[in-house]
């Protein structure tokens, strides 16, 4: 793949442990680092690992990044309804704010931002299960922003559960990051 040329993204993840907020982001940042010059990942989360609040920072980009702290994050993607609360909030002004509204019912009242409600969950767990949720959602922020191909996500997913007990769930894993890529898709024409 050609690396992209003045190229920067930035997205935190915000959910509860368990969710694959963590897996996620470190799968984003690994795909971006065959297209971008930097990327970075950092993950935040408390000792209790499985319900406990979790989320993580993922920034790629062809010029240097300084810090991975983000306090009004450019995208946010959001799992919970704590996590929505507190990082709603904080996207910066004329930023994006992806919802998983089978998690958070709630509407989220800024007029500054582009708000996308999607039902990852439910979706997730038509398609197999809900723990995948979290790769639908980076599969909607990649359609939505184009920041790199579903097919540079699928070759770090593959290099990443190749010979470990999760390879088998590898086809289910690509068809729930696709049907992100797809609701988002349809909701950009709807628009």
């Amino acid at each position: 793949m050609v690396k992209k040329k003045d190229s920067y993204f930035e997205l935190m993840m915000s959910g509860t442990g368990g969710q694959g907020i963590v897996l996620a982001g470190s799968l984003l940042a690994e795909a971006a680092y065959v297209a971008y010059e930097h990327a970075v990942y950092c993950p935040n989360y408390g000792a209790a690992r499985r319900g406990g609040e979790t989320e993580c920072t993922v920034i790629f980009s062809n010029t240097e990044v300084f810090s991975p702290i983000k306090l009004q994050p450019m995208a946010a993607v959001v799992m919970s309804k704590m996590g929505c609360n507190q990082l709603s909030k904080r996207v910066h002004p004329e930023g994006v704010l992806l919802v998983d509204s089978s998690v958070v019912p709630d509407k989220i009242d800024r007029q500054d931002i582009s708000v996308y409600y999607l039902p990852a969950t439910k979706v997730a767990d038509e398609n197999g299960s809900a723990v995948m949720a979290s790769l639908l959602m980076v599969g909607a922020y990649i359609q939505l922003t184009e920041a790199l191909s579903l097919e540079v996500l699928y070759e770090s997913l593959e290099k990443r559960l190749r010979g470990t007990r999760a390879e088998k769930l590898l086809s289910l894993n690509k068809k729930v990051m696709a049907e992100g890529a797809k609701i988002m898709k349809s909701m950009q024409c709807g628009s």
